[in-house]
């Protein structure tokens, strides 16, 4: 049994500070982010393209030293402001399937980078 996540803290897994692309595809348009920090459930992206709760997604990761890394299917979680002009949006989505090469990658890579807070 897992020990009960704090109040202050609700993620399940580690988080890894990120700076790398990330292409998200709604149907056929791709939209182009930056992420801010990943983990084995989700990733957080700033994206100028406000999206809607619990709209599907397919996931492009660009990390670093990885070349050709399977599709993620996700959805959005929250999305929100990044400041008042509301020119540029947090946004964050929870990953629903995740190809085991991908799984792989992100876990290498959050065990080696800068924890998020």
């Amino acid at each position: 049994m897992e020990p009960a996540i704090p109040p202050t803290e609700r993620r399940r897994r580690p988080r890894a500070l990120a700076e790398f692309s990330v292409t998200l595809r709604r149907g056929t348009s791709p939209l182009a982010t930056t992420a801010k920090d990943v983990s084995e459930l989700g990733i957080a992206v700033r994206s100028k393209t406000r999206l809607p709760m619990r709209e599907p997604l397919e996931i492009e990761l660009a990390l670093p030293d990885t070349q050709g890394l399977p599709i993620i299917k996700g959805h959005v979680v929250r999305c929100l402001p990044v400041d008042a002009t509301g020119r540029e949006h947090y946004i964050a989505i929870s990953f629903t399937d995740v190809p085991p090469k991908t799984r792989a990658a992100i876990f290498t890579f959050v065990k080696r980078g800068e924890p998020a807070r």
